[in-house]
């Protein structure tokens, strides 16, 4: 037996006063009508034209230390900055000098990073000082809010990384900042070393990952230093609006190339992950080289013994080395030796960078 369709709701003026209230039903009829819709990401850029980080919206970039955030996010800088548009930095790490050092070597001018970026180093609890502080600044619009040092800034207001009830109070600070301003937020946070304990948020609770809209994690593939490339993997861990999975393979979104040429000046380019196709035990070919490297020659069980790794996956990483002319493969009498014919390094084949049966 059906029951009866329920009657449309009655506003009466008593209602209408109820409707200050947070709690309060909100008026669905700008959203039925279209006015509301999720923008697609439109900052940090890929080469292809596509972004990872989304107008009003709240998200974390996350890594071990050295793992290229900084640059990242100061990239993102600096874009926002190119555009004509303001960007607040909150850190709670470092100082003004490295920020601005970082934006003078990607590019920026000195009367873009003057007139256009906003930089703060708290060292004290929020409280009502700092919201009045922050309230003057955020009367004026921004497209951009960095918190650089999320751990940090947790502890400069008593609170603790590892409960999610603190977490969950902090996280009104970024949102209250998005809410107003409408910028995106980047959240800047390290990794436990523990890859086992790590799962797929930062260091802390849990609630660091549930209570921001979009969360990435950063893997160092090369490591970057001044007058030295590197290379950084940027897997995507949430995305609740939906736009970043879509130019995603799987949990890949981008691998960013940081260039350093001379000690003055860094580029900063990041691009689509590559097409992985089949699995590729890049880690294993690796090692492998390396052992070659250091016997001289060994055969396929002696590459098994010397070698830490699942058999299977190990056989198929000699094979790749062979056929792809990394290792010569020669018969001596009834045995078949392998021996370098150049070093294999896995940061040359981002193709194939999935570390799973060989791990």
């Amino acid at each position: 037996m059906s029951r009866p369709e329920a009657p449309p709701i009655e506003r009466t003026a008593e209602a209408e006063v109820e409707e200050a209230s947070s709690w309060a039903p909100v008026d669905l009829e700008p959203v039925l009508a279209g006015e509301f819709k999720v923008e697609p990401p439109s900052l940090m850029l890929r080469t292809d034209g596509e972004g990872l980080i989304y107008p009003g919206r709240l998200h974390a970039l996350s890594s071990e230390p050295e793992g290229g955030k900084g640059w990242l996010t100061l990239n993102t800088a600096a874009e926002v900055l190119a555009a004509g548009d303001r960007v607040l930095m909150l850190d709670f790490e470092v100082e003004a000098g490295e920020a601005v050092e970082r934006l003078r070597a990607l590019g920026v001018a000195d009367d873009a990073i003057r007139d256009r970026f906003l930089y703060a180093r708290p060292d004290e609890a929020l409280g009502d000082r700092g919201w009045r502080a922050l309230e003057r600044v955020i009367e004026h619009p921004l497209a951009l809010v960095i918190l650089d040092g999320v751990t940090e800034a947790m502890s400069l207001d008593g609170l603790s990384p590892l409960d999610n009830a603190e977490v969950a109070k902090w996280l009104q600070l970024p949102r209250r900042l998005v809410q107003q301003t409408g910028a995106a937020a980047v959240l800047v946070d390290h990794v436990t070393k523990d890859k086992e304990a790590r799962g797929r948020y930062p260091f802390g609770a849990q609630h660091k990952l549930a209570g921001v809209d979009v969360a990435y994690s950063l893997k160092v593939i090369e490591p970057f230093g001044r007058g030295k490339a590197g290379v950084v993997e940027i897997k995507v861990q949430k995305d609740r609006p939906g736009h970043v999975r879509r130019i995603a393979d799987g949990e890949h979104v981008a691998i960013v190339r940081l260039h350093s040429e001379d000690e003055d000046a860094v580029r900063v380019e990041i691009e689509p992950p590559e097409e992985r196709g089949e699995f590729r035990p890049t880690t294993l070919m690796e090692r492998i080289s390396e052992a070659l490297e250091m016997e001289a020659a060994l055969s396929k069980n002696e590459v098994r013994r010397t070698v830490a790794g699942k058999t299977a996956a190990k056989d198929l990483a000699l094979r790749l080395l062979v056929a792809e002319g990394f290792v010569k493969a020669e018969r001596d009498g009834q045995a078949i030796r392998h021996t370098n014919v150049r070093l294999y390094r896995a940061v040359d084949d981002l193709l194939g960078e999935i570390e799973g049966p060989d791990a």
